[in-house]
């Protein structure tokens, strides 16, 4: 309804999914005390950060959460969505295994990975979206590196985030079989990670048991410091579809393990991921 505040839409959302406040403020990266007063209507949400994360959280979009639904979108998202017709196609070349050779070098690719990266930690979806269908072309062209399993991580994010849920699964799913065929453990997590987030609510279960395989894994190699930052956020991931199953004595037995991991890995380990729960 036109001038109600964001709260009276977050918590119905928190409580659709089956979220306490705590578990919320744990996936959203937010204090429960902060969440309260959303809900209550005495603060509001100003950073649009702040938004993403609670949208990813609560498996909606922001959309949604302004109240939106019915209006145009966010003429920004509108703009990067124009591209998501040719990354469609990339994903399906890349899928049957019909990528053209690389058309940047090994040292150019590497550049356009940390700028994608860069591109995904500050939410710049509307220049990330139409540089992903080369860069995914490119990235398949240069096996025996991180180039693919990085450029399909960002691809996954940037299609979950802009509404494209049934993209993002196949871009996942391309991270994972190339962290799995590079052999790094930290890979493996993050590409785990991000196929748990692409995959809708109705899927807790399936969340789950990809979130586990992805703890065991990772738990084997956690002398690796990026592996044990993976752990903390496939902890966070596994809380989420614990909550959606609304196990939730479990949801926040993996928040406390993903605060033990956070809290070992150290603030300097940890890259800004604004848009991640």
């Amino acid at each position: 309804m036109p001038g109600e505040h964001i709260g009276a839409r977050v918590r119905p959302w928190r409580r659709r999914r089956g979220l306490s406040q705590a578990t919320l403020a744990g996936l959203a990266g937010l204090s429960q005390g902060y969440i309260s007063q959303i809900e209550a209507g005495t603060r509001g949400v100003d950073r649009r950060s702040t938004l993403i994360a609670l949208a990813s959280a609560l498996d909606t979009s922001v959309a949604d959460l302004l109240g939106q639904s019915g209006d145009p979108v966010d003429p920004v998202r509108v703009r990067a969505s124009e591209a998501v017709a040719a990354i469609r196609v990339a994903l399906v070349e890349l899928e049957a295994g019909e990528a053209d050779p690389a058309r940047r070098g090994r040292d150019e690719m590497a550049d356009a990975v940390e700028s994608a990266m860069r591109l995904r930690q500050n939410s710049d979806y509307l220049t990330l979206a139409p540089m992903l269908p080369s860069l995914l072309r490119d990235a398949a062209g240069h096996p025996g590196t991180d180039a693919l399993v990085r450029i399909a991580y960002e691809a996954s994010v940037c299609l979950r985030n802009l509404g494209y849920r049934d993209l993002a699964w196949p871009a996942a799913r391309i991270a994972v079989s190339a962290a799995r065929e590079l052999g790094d453990p930290a890979w493996i997590g993050a590409a785990e990670f991000v196929y748990t987030l692409s995959l809708p609510v109705e899927a807790a279960a399936v969340a789950r048991k990809a979130g586990e395989r992805s703890l065991v894994a990772l738990q084997n190699a956690a002398g690796d410091p990026r592996a044990r930052q993976m752990l903390g956020q496939i902890h966070l991931s596994a809380a989420l579809s614990s909550a959606a199953a609304k196990q939730t004595a479990l949801a926040d037995a993996h928040l406390a393990e993903a605060e033990r991991e956070g809290r070992a890995c150290g603030p300097s380990a940890l890259p800004a991921q604004p848009d991640h729960p």
